[in-house]
């Protein structure tokens, strides 16, 4: 019995020192690398990128939510088009990015009504709850929400909870360098946004 449990443990421990030579040798890594692959970014793009943007209707205006300056030509190009006459343009917490600050320093160069803002607190769930009060304020029952696409999903779930407007996503592309970075941080925010945060 002895001579077993002995052999049992020498088997274990060559067992756990091959796993360690495994995972620091360069297949090791590439091992790891592709369950991470697999696991984090083929669903996220799968979930996160595959939304569509929804069929353009006119809507009372077009939101664009901070966080990066790819969102702004493709809102530019929806108020040009004249899909909404108003334009507001969140900012996140630094409050400086220079297309936006160009665009509300010379509003004339778009046109359209422009309104910049800042969320408190800044979130998308602060956005939300923004748009929602200038949205009873002034009467309006639909806007073209713009968001990085990535984000897509979850702000428009959170716009949804947060006010009583008809929602039209439509999705700005990113640098697959910002994606890298974006998703695995997506999937953290979508999981509080459906359990810990679901209240507006």
């Amino acid at each position: 019995m002895r001579r077993i449990v002995r052999r049992w443990r020498c088997e274990t421990l060559a067992v756990g020192r091959g796993v360690r030579t495994l995972v620091g040798t360069a297949r090791g890594r590439a091992v790891a690398l592709a369950a991470v692959l697999l696991v984090v970014y083929l669903p996220g793009w799968w979930l996160f990128l595959g939304r569509e943007d929804d069929p353009l209707r006119p809507a009372d205006a077009v939101v664009v939510l901070a966080g990066s300056t790819e969102r702004f030509p493709v809102a530019i190009r929806l108020i040009r088009s004249g899909v909404a006459p108003t334009l507001i343009l969140s900012a996140d917490t630094s409050g400086f990015d220079p297309v936006r600050e160009a665009i509300c320093a010379y509003p004339e160069v778009v046109p359209a009504e422009v309104a910049c803002l800042q969320s408190v607190p800044f979130s998308t769930r602060g956005e939300a709850r923004m748009v929602s009060r200038i949205a009873e304020e002034r009467g309006w029952t639909r806007i073209v929400l713009v968001t990085s696409r990535f984000h897509l999903l979850r702000a428009e779930r959170i716009f949804r909870r947060c006010t009583e407007v008809e929602i039209v996503a439509r999705g700005a592309p990113e640098p697959v360098v910002s994606l890298l970075r974006a998703i695995p941080l997506e999937w953290a925010k979508w999981a509080l946004a459906g359990t810990l945060r679901r209240n507006c």
